[in-house]
């Protein structure tokens, strides 16, 4: 079933069959993670049933900790017993617990071990509701004892991992590799860990062992285009441009086509400030713009951020001339002749953008900085308040854009600082 927050459905990595009995390995997208889940089946005659649920990350049998309570009930029920009915395990009520107050979901984790103070569930809970909570330490103390117990708790030494890899020094990345290394001979299966490895290795600088991370990833995970963009990126910045295309190539057949793919990368490496990566990338493969609106456009992005709009120009009208309607494109061209200084041709391309797009905020914005610098004042004024009345936020804008300091003297211009910027004046 398609998940609606993530936008994708559960994806199957592997079946293990043994006898009458059936274990498969599934991915589910949530909301910005993946949880691993384990589906169990036995054979009855010649159909399989549905056993189990186990969501890893959690612990939580999906099934059968609904189904026990119930269970139970009817037993006590038909042998006379006068119990309160339970309708949630002790782990579901932790985990429901969880969702709203982890001090609650602590409470009732200690509460449950007083009966049963061994139960490993019952104490990985207990670290689960320590990190909500913020205690760290003391969560990453209990996942290194059940990562030390025979046999280790598996989900225990992961956690243990990005323990150590969400620190600062070095010496606790070591313990991270460590960890996920361990991690992987419980569950060798898992691509979250794959990939969370190969970034540690990165880290490292370990390129050759990063790049086998990836392609275990990828193994495990075959069918997930993402898995292939992550290890492009990884071949782009080690300036093997050529070997990041094709895996971008290969990953197009499992989601996106090979143009998407492309422009994630592309928009990667400029929100990760690595233009000499993206020109690279394309400088190995040029025809690749030829029908890509998109590409094009995140190129220009990186010249004109990179202080190089006079380069954009080419890109941006290329783009503009694959998608003519693109209200961002025409605003990037106009940022790209703010940069040159060039105030007509902005004032033009933001027009352009209005024409498409009337309630385009930035469209006005940009406007107003084209006019000001041509000495329309009230004109700019205009395209100003249009643009906050659209979008406050641009409001927070104003006092340092040097292309609206020829409006800063005038009361009208006053009125639109936020009012915190009216204070300081």
């Amino acid at each position: 079933e398609k998940d609606e927050l993530a936008g994708e459905a559960m994806r199957l990595l592997k079946v293990d069959v043994e006898g009458d009995r059936a274990e498969a390995l599934a991915i589910y997208p949530s909301d910005f993670s993946e949880l691993l889940i384990k589906i169990r089946f036995v054979r009855v005659g010649d159909a399989w049933m549905l056993a189990d649920m186990i969501q890893t990350d959690t612990g939580l049998h999906i099934i059968s900790d609904n189904m026990r309570p119930a269970i139970r009930n009817i037993l006590e029920g038909r042998s006379g017993k006068q119990t309160e009915k339970e309708y949630l395990t002790a782990s579901a009520k932790i985990l429901i617990a969880m969702n709203e107050d982890a001090t609650v979901a602590l409470e009732l984790a200690d509460l449950a071990l007083k009966d049963d103070p061994k139960n490993r569930d019952l104490r990985y809970l207990r670290s689960l509701a320590l990190s909500q909570a913020e205690r760290d330490d003391e969560a990453a103390a209990l996942w290194a004892e059940l990562s030390d117990e025979e046999p280790p708790l598996a989900i225990a030494v992961l956690k243990l991992a990005e323990h150590y890899s969400a620190k600062e020094e070095e010496a606790e990345w070591k313990k991270a590799i460590e960890s996920y290394e361990r991690y992987l001979k419980l569950e060798p299966d898992d691509p979250r860990a794959h990939d969370a490895l190969a970034t540690m290795y990165r880290r490292a600088g370990d390129a050759a062992r990063a790049e086998a991370q990836y392609r275990e990833a990828i193994r495990c995970d075959a069918r997930h285009s993402e898995r292939y963009t992550d290890f492009a990126e990884f071949l782009a910045n080690e300036k093997r441009y050529a070997d990041a295309l094709a895996v971008i190539d290969e990953g197009a057949k499992y989601g996106g086509s090979k143009d998407e793919l492309l422009n994630g990368l592309l928009l990667d490496f400029y929100l990760s400030d690595e233009s000499e990566t993206a020109e690279g990338l394309i400088a190995a493969q040029p025809e690749r713009l030829e029908r890509n609106a998109d590409a094009n456009y995140y190129l220009a992005h990186i010249r004109i951020h990179n202080g190089r709009p006079r380069e954009a120009l080419l890109l941006l009208r290329k783009a503009i001339e694959l998608d003519p309607d693109s209200v961002e494109t025409h605003n990037a061209l106009a940022e790209a002749y703010r940069a040159l200084k060039d105030w007509r041709n902005a004032l033009a391309a933001a027009d352009a953008a209005i024409k498409i797009d009337t309630e385009d905020a930035e469209s006005h914005y940009y406007r107003a900085c084209a006019l000001a610098r041509l000495g329309r004042k009230t004109a700019a004024i205009a395209a100003l308040k249009r643009a906050i009345e659209i979008d406050d936020e641009w409001a927070f804008e104003l006092e340092e854009e040097e292309d609206l300091k020829p409006l800063a003297a005038l009361a009208e211009f006053k009125k639109l600082l936020p009012k915190e910027e009216k204070d300081k004046r």
